[in-house]
């Protein structure tokens, strides 16, 4: 009884994740932070735009936001390409999203129920990638669980299976016939060295 509540504290500290997985989840966790901030604050900056500046200067400035958006696309597309990471390829289409709509708002804006429905841009953004950040971190949370078995833990508890020793036998032996090869080579150069002396 004692043994079996042993092997249960024992799996369940191996199923906390270790500080390498942590760290992998809170990277991607940032990552998805800041890009939800960095989007909130861009779109945010054109709602002000549009609210302060005539329809030409906001036109402009938008154009130009989404064409640095898009440049900035590409670079990352270009990285994503030479990484071949799926992170960095999901990140890109995210941002090529962002900026097909911010070159769409100057025709978008001048409609009211549009112009307010892109005014809440950012917080379908910061929505967006805050439950991307926990879907992943509890999808890989459950997958690093998953591949660990119990199985492997009883049995690693257990004595040694004849296979392990077998395995042993198997090694021992295939050093040996490597050693025995050596030797014969080693016969075979002394006896021509000795044939060639002779002559």
């Amino acid at each position: 009884m004692e043994r079996a509540v042993l092997m249960q504290a024992k799996i369940a500290e191996q199923r906390k994740l270790p500080k390498q997985v942590k760290e992998k989840l809170n990277n991607i966790t940032f990552i998805n932070l800041a890009l939800s901030i960095a989007i909130m604050i861009y779109l945010l900056a054109i709602n002000i735009l549009y609210l302060n500046e005539n329809i030409l200067v906001f036109s402009n400035c938008t154009k130009i936001f989404a064409m640095l958006l898009i440049i900035m696309d590409i670079l990352l597309f270009e990285i994503a390409y030479r990484k071949d990471s799926m992170n960095i390829w999901i990140h890109c289409f995210e941002l090529l999203v962002c900026s097909i709509l911010i070159l769409y708002i100057p025709y978008i804006y001048p409609y009211s129920v549009m112009r307010n429905i892109l005014m809440l841009a950012p917080v379908f953004f910061s929505i967006y990638y805050v439950s991307k950040a926990i879907l992943i971190h509890v999808v890989e949370t459950k997958r690093y669980q998953n591949n660990l078995s119990d199985v492997k833990e009883i049995i690693k508890d257990e004595e040694e299976g004849y296979l392990e020793d077998d395995e042993i036998n198997l090694v021992e032996e295939v050093r040996k016939i490597e050693e025995q090869k050596e030797l014969e080579k080693n016969i075979v150069k002394e006896a021509k060295k000795t044939l060639k002396k002779g002559e």
